[in-house]
């Protein structure tokens, strides 16, 4: 059974603050939006980075470790979750709504609980959510961003943008990242590769068409 290398890409909110810009990335207030600064991605596909042109990435789990009593029981309980920042393959970007692709993918969703304990919650999840990139630079800085699954209508405008007074929980979202198979990269022929298909293209090569015949000659 063939073993494929794969990544991990694990993105925690914990490490912003709300409405603030830090090193490790920046958030809005009620965390709807988060940026994650300087991902290396070429460090978490590891020597797959240089094997193929696209890969897939999955997401695997979101892990809750504060309480979500502060989410009502409505929409606001309901997300979905899109990332920006990759390049998205554009079969995994096209908006139903736009008729266009975008620089952002639906990645997954969860459905917070309402819970008064202090018990952490994890969502885990089968592989469903594959997003195909395209091998993207080597730092990069990724966007989380939380939605409704409802939308909000005003003429032209369609929004699906979650109450701003809900403000959501850590989270640790936790990807795998792997390589698509059929985009592998053809090595370049070493000197020695090209010598022997030199040889080779030699022997084969059709003396009769060219008015000689072969001998064999015995020294």
């Amino acid at each position: 059974m063939e073993t494929i290398q794969s990544g991990v890409l694990i993105l925690y909110s914990s490490l912003l603050t709300a409405g603030a810009t830090n090193k490790y990335g920046s958030a809005n207030a009620n965390f709807t939006e988060m940026t994650f600064s300087n991902i290396n991605i070429k460090q978490i596909i590891g020597s797959n980075y240089d094997k193929y042109l696209k890969f897939n990435l999955i997401l695997n789990s979101i892990i809750i470790p504060t309480t979500t009593a502060n989410i009502p029981i409505s929409n606001d309980a309901n997300v979905m979750i899109y990332m920006s920042g990759l390049p998205f393959d554009q079969g995994s970007t096209y908006s139903s709504i736009s008729g266009f692709g975008s620089n952002t993918s639906y990645i997954g969703c969860v459905h917070m609980v309402n819970n008064s304990s202090l018990n952490s919650a994890i969502q885990t999840y089968p592989p469903t959510f594959f997003n195909t990139i395209i091998k993207p630079q080597d730092i990069n800085d990724i966007t989380i961003s939380l939605r409704g699954a409802i939308a909000t209508i005003s003429g032209d405008s369609v929004s699906f943008a979650l109450t701003s007074s809900t403000i959501y929980p850590q989270m640790a979202f936790s990807f795998l990242i792997v390589p698509v198979l059929e985009t592998a990269i053809m090595p370049y022929p070493s000197p020695e590769d090209k010598f022997i298909g030199f040889q080779q293209r030699l022997f084969k090569w059709d003396f009769s068409s060219h008015g000689h015949t072969p001998c064999a000659c015995k020294s």
